[in-house]
């Protein structure tokens, strides 16, 4: 915990944050995570004997709204058509339906995460098939994301999917198309707590204020997001504003001394920070 959350009021822990920490730090254990994912490969893993988290959006009430959760996957049912969940907000061996899991699952990209052996790294691996190789599992997810758009153009979440795959292959200009759609649509105000691939979108086309004034709405809601910070410092130095940039990469690190893009960051503005 000190080193994946060092402020403990942190709204997210990213994939990435819990992978760099169990490939570097835990000797016996490896962490894969994909987007892309369906119940199919869920159920795989699982009958293999390796328990799933899915990140996804939940509602606990009117008065918290919508958030972003992980669910651990211990079991599953075809017979009920249902995975059996352990979920630090609602308990042990918790039941969640297919279906619901894929609606509240759509909201992270259809994004799972393993923790595996290191020696079962090549069973894992096979398990995935065409998802072991990070490339095509953003391929399926962008296909997805396409079709889900299409079939549902007022759903936000299809088109938040569809930008957040556009930018990983680069396609910068049609993902910052795709994420104007999202949002025209309106998502949760909470979003930009978890999925950063917006701002880098939008950041990438040139478009430097609309990703000031998004991380500044969204340190409004929660004013120690580290990677909000991030982007509107490199946001502002695009912009020229070389003061804010630095202050903003410092209230980075305050937050998260291990953010290591914020750290080489500075230290390419201000060499002996």
């Amino acid at each position: 915990a000190p080193w994946l959350k060092p402020d403990r009021n942190d709204k997210n822990v990213a994939p990435a944050e819990m992978q760099a920490y169990v490939n570097t730090r835990i000797d016996s254990l490896q962490l894969l995570y994909r987007a892309g994912g369906n119940l199919n490969v869920l159920r795989t893993l699982i009958s293999a004997g390796y328990p799933v988290i899915v990140e996804k959006g939940v509602q606990p009430d009117e008065e918290k709204g919508w958030m972003g959760h992980y669910l651990l996957l211990t079991g599953y049912d075809d017979g009920n058509l249902r995975f059996t969940s352990q979920d630090s907000y609602s308990g042990p061996n918790v039941p969640v339906g297919y279906a619901e899991l894929d609606a509240d699952w759509q909201a992270f990209n259809r994004m799972f995460i393993v923790i595996y052996p290191e020696i079962d790294q090549e069973a894992v691996l096979s398990l995935l098939g065409d998802r072991a190789d990070e490339t095509h599992s953003y391929e399926l997810a962008l296909e997805t994301g396409r079709q889900e758009s299409i079939r549902d153009p007022n759903n936000a979440f299809a088109w938040h999917n569809l930008g957040s795959s556009l930018g990983y292959f680069g396609e910068y200009r049609s993902a910052a198309a795709a994420f104007d759609q999202a949002r025209a649509i309106g998502l949760a105000w909470r979003m930009l707590w978890y999925q950063t691939e917006m701002y880098q979108a939008y950041f990438n086309v040139g478009r430097y204020n609309d990703v000031v004034n998004l991380a500044s709405s969204t340190l409004d809601t929660a004013p120690n997001l580290e990677e909000s910070y991030f982007w509107r410092a490199s946001a502002r130095y695009a912009l020229g504003d070389v003061d804010g940039a630095i202050a903003d990469f410092r209230k980075a690190l305050e937050y998260n001394a291990n953010f290591e893009d914020a750290k080489q960051a500075l230290y390419e503005i201000v060499p002996d920070s």
